[in-house]
């Protein structure tokens, strides 16, 4: 996933993206992918330093079905 092209590819994306950002080794890095995209909604999780789907399950759905309104 480093080596991706993510400045090339990201404004390509035609579907709504959503990227959750934990406060972990990649905060900054994850922030800064918002401008490559023109549909996007980054929900920050500063809570949550690493495990977003098993240690904080219900902390990440809960804040996705906020942002979905």
């Amino acid at each position: 996933m480093f080596s991706y092209a993510v400045q090339e590819q990201a404004p390509k994306a035609s579907q709504p993206v959503v990227i959750l950002n934990t406060h972990g080794s990649l905060e900054d890095q994850t922030r800064a992918l918002a401008p490559l995209f023109t549909n996007m909604t980054l929900i920050e999780i500063p809570e949550l330093h690493h495990g977003v789907f098993d240690v904080g399950a219900k902390l990440t759905s809960d804040r996705v079905r906020e942002a979905a309104g």
